[in-house]
């Protein structure tokens, strides 16, 4: 944000160069002022800049970096009122805006941020990933966690490499989701992605390491009977034939011996699952599929599956753990989010609901369902 006014400065700088040594003073202040604000050093460059602004009270450049420095420092107020003399001279200047809307954030007011970094946003689309991460915290620090992940979501869309959206993707999965792995897996990419210097790199090292002892704590322990992975294998084939021609029983049993010779056969946990719910035996199903998702954490159609049954059967925990993990392992399938819409629906979470309708429309293919999805959301109440 200070580097765009920099150059501004420059320029006062040096239209006051052509002018007499009785700017000297003023040329000084300014260079001080600039110089104080790269360095961090926040008093310097505000004791430098007012100097100046008495002067000058009239260079919206000046005021800028004059509540810039403020608003690194804390004091608000006064930043407030250098970027209301901004606005005045130079009428919806985006920066000002924006900085009025992280002014607004640190002090919870999440209405007044959320309008700025909305009408920002409207102005400079092609800055989306900073300014939905901006959004994004006012949601979570509004206790929308669901709207906040979708924000980020929508960051990254715009640019996958923008490395703050994975940060604090990361923070959210770990804070009000309980998504371990997941959490890791963006600190990882965020490690990859910021620079040497970025001040959230430590806490991200340090979070990983946390994490990663946490789900090593956490981590399901393999049986330790003596594994027959080639009869398991064999037996998971039958039962697929078996279940191919509809002949439930046979497979069940086949699907049930692949696993007692193999454990963590998760092809044979799934089709032991499609089995009983085959059979309407719903609540079993279930508890195939999570045994799948926890031996194979990849197996989308587990997960899919999974929580399908479970909002079938009303079991909203269960449906969550699982569609929360499978949208955030597979964030451009748009049937997680439509069975995520229908959890918050079955929560009685409107705001949540429509969140993940907002998110579904921009990753659902055109078609029937996308246009019911579409009116759905328009009959919302704002």
């Amino acid at each position: 944000m200070v580097k765009s006014f920099t150059y501004s400065l420059l320029g006062l700088i040096l239209l006051l160069s052509t002018s007499g040594c009785g700017v000297f003073s003023l040329r000084h202040s300014l260079r001080e002022g600039e110089a104080a604000l790269k360095d961090h050093n926040y008093e310097a460059a505000i004791r430098h800049l007012s100097r100046a602004a008495a002067r000058i009270p009239n260079d919206a450049a000046l005021q800028y970096n004059l509540a810039t420095a403020h608003f690194y420092l804390g004091s608000f107020i006064p930043a407030e009122t250098a970027l209301e003399k901004v606005l005045e001279l130079t009428p919806g200047d985006t920066q000002a805006v924006e900085l009025q809307g992280q002014i607004a954030l640190q002090r919870g007011q999440w209405e007044r941020a959320r309008t700025c970094f909305n009408n920002v946003l409207k102005e400079l689309p092609t800055d989306a990933p900073r300014l939905l991460s901006a959004i994004a915290n006012v949601e979570r620090g509004a206790m929308n966690p669901d709207l906040a992940r979708v924000r980020l979501l929508q960051a990254l869309k715009a640019d996958w490499k923008y490395a703050p959206a994975h940060y604090n993707l990361a923070m959210l999965y770990n804070d009000h989701f309980d998504l371990i792995d997941e959490a890791i897996d963006e600190l990882e990419l965020f490690r990859r992605m910021a620079n040497s210097n970025d001040p959230q790199l430590p806490r991200a090292v340090k979070t990983i390491d946390t994490l990663t002892k946490l789900r090593n704590a956490r981590a399901r322990a393999t049986p330790a009977a003596n594994r027959d992975t080639a009869a398991s294998t064999t037996k998971t084939k039958d039962a697929d034939r078996a279940a191919v021609s509809r002949q439930w029983t046979r497979a069940e049993t086949l699907y049930r011996a692949a696993l007692t010779d193999n454990p963590e056969n998760a092809n044979a946990a799934f089709g032991l699952g499609k089995t009983l719910l085959a059979s309407r035996r719903k609540s079993e199903a279930l508890t195939a599929f999570t045994l799948t998702t926890e031996l194979n954490p990849n197996h989308a159609d587990a997960y899919y599956q999974g929580a399908f049954t479970a909002l079938e059967l009303g079991k909203l925990p269960e449906a969550a753990t699982l569609l929360h993990r499978a949208a955030a392992r597979w964030p451009e399938r748009d049937s997680f989010f439509a069975l995520l819409i229908s959890l918050r629906s079955a929560e009685k979470n409107l705001a949540g609901a429509r969140a993940y309708g907002e998110y579904y429309l921009e990753v659902a293919p055109p078609g029937e369902q996308r246009r019911k999805y579409e009116n759905w959301l328009k009959s919302l109440p704002l």
